[in-house]
């Protein structure tokens, strides 16, 4: 019986030990790895093409600037995207080193969602 103990114990303390490290890891690093969990302030409803691009409030050059100020460098381009059920603007921004961030802006009200390095060649 005690044998058993310290198994369930240990195993207890092992699974805590690996769950508080990937709390850290993924908090430490939001700029590279796409945290993918937002609300927006525009519910994108299914909207798709023209009736999307209808429903954000903010300007692509709203967008752009947001996602300027949060990553340094030259915008473009900019689409607008449903993600998460949100309407939201997709950002690409280019540093002057050459180094490519998609910002992930919100549709409503300009607020800098997410920010990572894409996970594509950056086309789109």
């Amino acid at each position: 019986m005690k044998k058993r103990n310290k198994m369930i114990i240990g195993g207890v303390v092992g699974a805590g030990f690996v769950l508080s490290s990937y709390g850290v890891a993924s908090a430490s690093t939001p700029a590279t790895v796409p945290t993918g969990w937002f609300t927006g302030s525009i519910p994108s409803n299914g909207a798709t093409g023209s009736t999307l691009v209808a429903l954000a409030t903010q300007t692509p050059a709203q967008a752009d600037a947001a996602a300027v100020a949060a990553v340094p460098g030259t915008a473009g381009p900019t689409e607008v995207i449903h993600d998460h059920g949100y309407v939201v603007y997709r950002v690409l921004v280019t540093a002057t080193d050459g180094t490519v961030t998609e910002v992930i802006v919100d549709g409503g009200d300009g607020t800098v969602l997410d920010h990572y390095a894409p996970l594509w060649d950056g086309t789109m």
